[in-house]
């Protein structure tokens, strides 16, 4: 299963006076017309039953083996495991895409084992190569109202985009 999501196309612009220069905060798509820089938040609810309603998240990240190169545990350097933290808490799956382990979400149902694998039954949630939230948490602006809107999208795009199922699931 993939989710597509496509974008319209339609820029936010402004006109811009003559001669003003956009100092990097917009590209100029026309003369006298200014696009802003944006970022796209989208946010996905999972509520899974893989197989029963007794379902867990695991967040998976890609770590480095144990030992010295040329130990016996890792003769040639080249040893590394996926280490699984399982979620107990919806606060506790509030976490962020990490490139420097390939972070990624099992969502599973440990009371079912496949066939050939003989691990539980699972579907991985897979983000890649996503910013964080580009926005200054700095309030001396004046900026309170909107930043609060925006964090707390922030925090239902984070327990929910990340892996979130519904608290009932998590066991």
């Amino acid at each position: 299963m993939q989710l597509e999501i496509k974008l319209t196309g339609i820029l936010n612009t402004y006109a811009m006076n003559p001669g003003e220069d956009t100092k990097g905060w917009g590209t100029e798509v026309y003369p006298g017309v200014n696009a802003h820089n944006h970022q796209h938040l989208f946010c996905l609810r999972v509520d899974p039953n893989i197989d029963g309603s007794s379902n867990t998240v695991f967040q998976v990240d890609a770590l480095p083996g144990a030992g010295e190169v040329g130990s016996a545990e890792n003769p040639y350097g080249n040893a590394f495991y996926a280490k699984k933290t399982k979620y107990n808490t919806v606060e506790e799956s509030m976490s962020d895409y990490d490139g420097a382990t390939s972070r990624t979400w099992e969502m599973a149902n440990t009371n079912k084992l496949n066939p050939y694998s003989h691990k539980p039954v699972s579907y991985k949630l897979v983000s890649r190569e996503v910013p964080g939230l580009l926005l200054s948490l700095d309030l001396s602006y004046g900026s309170a109202p909107v930043l609060l809107a925006t964090l707390f999208t922030l925090q239902s795009v984070r327990a929910y985009a990340s892996v979130s199922v519904s608290p009932t699931n998590l066991l």
